[in-house]
């Protein structure tokens, strides 16, 4: 008997390269997403110090234009915080649809797993079926010669 040989084996090969690809793809994704959240949170940190400071420089009386300077630069600092959390969300987004693509992908590989399984199960019950007949004829062969 031949032995078996796969014909599903380059694409599975190729399905654990595209999978490889997608998963890569996911992780930058996800760093993206990392850096523009902790850019975030020094946007608030900023936003959240200069607003002390203009409350510590309105108690003690601080100069109308300092203290205007000061609202400026916080409604600066909303707006850009405002931008950095609509970037955050297209980046989730983003990570959203790497996501599911890797999730396609991996189901697509577990498929032609399935295949590939049913097949070598297949080929391998039929090689089974073929020897048992083999030596059931060797076996008839030398009952009839000992009779």
């Amino acid at each position: 008997m031949a032995p078996y040989h796969s014909y599903l084996e380059t694409l599975l090969k190729t399905r654990k390269y595209r999978e490889e690809i997608a998963y890569r793809e996911l992780s930058e994704q996800l760093s993206l997403l990392k850096i523009e959240t902790e850019h975030l949170k020094k946007l608030i940190g900023t936003s959240d110090d200069a607003l002390d400071r203009l409350m510590q420089y309105q108690k003690r009386g601080g100069d109308p234009i300092e203290i205007q300077k000061h609202y400026g630069f916080i409604q600066h600092q909303g707006i850009k915080i405002k931008s950095q959390e609509e970037k955050i969300s297209l980046q989730d987004k983003a990570v959203e649809i790497k996501r599911q693509e890797l999730e396609e992908i991996v189901q697509e590989r577990k498929i032609v797993e399935k295949v590939e399984t049913r097949r070598k199960e297949a080929y391998l019950e039929s090689v089974r079926k073929k020897e048992v007949a083999m030596l059931d004829e060797v076996a008839g062969r030398m009952q009839r010669k000992l009779k």
